[in-house]
């Protein structure tokens, strides 16, 4: 069995990534890659506020981003 490949890239690099705007599919949002999901992802994204270092919003934004990314497969770590 192959072992899983490591990737280590920090939550704004993700964000900054076309990928994330796939993740969202995992919890049933628009068809993937229609421009509805993209649109959908970055409202969620949006609602969570002032994403300052170490404040609320970046908390939850990373929580977020940490569920959908689980949720698709991948393993993440803080």
């Amino acid at each position: 069995m192959k072992s899983p490949t490591k990737v280590a890239a920090s939550r704004r690099a993700v964000l900054g990534a076309p990928a994330v705007l796939f993740a969202a599919s995992a919890a049933g949002a628009a068809t993937p890659g229609s421009n509805a999901e993209a649109q959908s992802i970055l409202e969620r994204y949006h609602a969570f506020g002032d994403k300052a270092a170490g404040g609320p919003g970046d908390a939850a934004s990373g929580e977020w981003l940490e569920g959908e990314l689980t949720g698709l497969g991948f393993t993440c770590q803080r």
